[in-house]
């Protein structure tokens, strides 16, 4: 006969409670149960009833889950986007601007240098508004003076004195000169005409008129002229260079050009400065009768001008880069249309822009002539002007101002005009009375 006890009927009600428990919760994973029924067999003592130990493991607290009915949050998926139809253009790219072309840089001491016969040199300020020039600076050498030249990259210039070659010193701030040194250029002790200095600043080339001679002086570390070392013509030589009136080195240094007054040709010289060696060339002749006297550098063109004195014409010659060899291009009157007596022509310049250029009549009409240059290097008439004065030997125009310097060296005095757009020119300014004859005007910037 089987009897329960209540320990037993107790177990079995806790059950029930629990499983009545769960079936009204969410159903969970099943668990493991950790109970163990420890049952007794009863004692041979039949009074005696002994209840049996109920152990129990510690229960793990259930683990909440997630409701499985909870919605979850809604995710955003980019729409697709469609495919385009072409492959896009790329983007234009911009085209290049050029660059503004900068305005010249005017000299912060742009001045003006006047030599007269006497040996006197002034120096003066430009004023680039108006073209007024303002007295700085005096110095005087005995001697006659005829011309000037400057150093390319020195504060330091030239001056021919009769058969000297002088050198002096410039200061900038004040205009203030002094005598350096001087070397002779001529041993028949004849009057030097020219002088210029080259573009290596080393060697300077001097034209002897009456001594038709042609001379090379090196500079020292000083700037100093030394004896030459290239001396060619005198006065028994005829054929070299009768009446050599100027002397000019072109502007990249390796050739020089001598207009030979008496000889109707333009010497040539191949210059090497670095060994300062002179080769002399094969002379390029002029029309006879003509007299060239002086001559200037196209800018840009491989062109060089000559104006010629007994004929009153400027020739354009072409000049070869490599040899230097000159060829006509055209020879065109100084003459104002009408007029056939030769004036007496003596100095001619070009621009600096190119387009114009300009030569010197002296009496008896005493006009500078004006041209513009073509495409191709050749000169057309524009018209002339008068020089308000009296035998200009020498002119100057500065290299990026619209102003053009006259020497009249019979009346004494020192003109300013005013360069237009369209070449012509315009007189602004006069300084008259000077003490002596002026034969060289030159610009010089710093």
């Amino acid at each position: 006969m089987f009897r329960f006890s209540y320990s037993a009927l107790g177990l079995l009600g806790l059950l029930t409670t629990l499983w009545l428990t769960q079936s009204a919760c969410p159903p969970q994973a099943p668990q493991e149960s950790h109970l163990e029924i420890i049952s007794q067999e009863p004692s041979s003592d039949a009074s005696t009833e002994t209840t049996p130990e109920i152990t129990a493991e510690k229960v793990a607290e259930p683990t909440i889950q997630p409701d499985v009915n909870e919605p979850l949050p809604e995710q955003t998926t980019p729409e697709p986007q469609p495919e385009p139809l072409f492959e896009p253009l790329p983007e234009p790219t911009p085209e290049p601007q050029p660059e503004p072309i900068p305005e010249p840089k005017l000299p912060k001491d742009p001045y003006v240098l006047m030599m007269q016969t006497n040996g006197t040199i002034t120096s003066y300020t430009l004023n680039f508004q108006d073209g007024t020039l303002q007295q700085r600076a005096t110095t005087q050498r005995s001697g006659n003076m005829t011309f000037l030249a400057f150093h390319p990259n020195q504060p330091l210039f030239y001056a021919t004195n009769r058969d000297k070659t002088q050198a002096f010193s410039f200061d900038p701030t004040n205009g203030k000169m002094a005598y350096l040194g001087e070397a002779s250029n001529n041993p028949e002790g004849s009057q030097a005409t020219h002088l210029t200095v080259d573009p290596s600043g080393k060697y300077i080339f001097v034209a002897s008129y009456g001594g038709n001679r042609v001379s090379m002086h090196p500079l020292n570390a000083q700037g100093i002229p030394q004896a030459t070392t290239f001396s060619r013509g005198g006065n028994n030589n005829q054929n070299f260079c009768v009446r050599a009136h100027q002397a000019r080195v072109h502007p990249k240094g390796r050739f020089v050009y001598v207009p030979c007054l008496g000889s109707d040709h333009i010497l040539r010289l191949q210059l090497d400065a670095t060994q300062g060696s002179v080769t002399v060339q094969t002379p390029t002749p002029t029309q006879a009768g003509s007299g060239p006297r002086h001559l200037d550098f196209h800018p840009t063109k491989d062109v060089l001008y000559v104006v010629h004195e007994l004929n009153s014409t400027v020739a354009a010659f072409q000049i070869n880069p490599q040899d230097g060899q000159l060829t006509a291009l055209q020879t065109i009157s100084t003459l104002p249309q009408g007029t056939t007596e030769p004036s007496r022509s003596s100095d001619i310049h070009v621009s600096s822009d190119g387009r114009f250029v300009y030569a010197v009549n002296r009496e008896p009409l005493n006009q500078i002539a004006i041209f513009s240059v073509q495409p191709d290097g050749k000169l057309v008439a524009k018209g002339h002007i008068s020089t308000a004065g009296n035998h200009a030997r020498s002119f100057s125009i500065h290299p990026l101002a619209p102003w053009l310097f006259l020497a009249n060296a019979k009346s004494q005095d020192l003109v300013t005009f005013q360069i237009n757009a369209d070449g012509s020119l315009k007189q602004t300014n006069q300084i008259s009375g000077l003490p002596s004859q002026p034969w060289f005007v030159g610009t010089w910037d710093f």
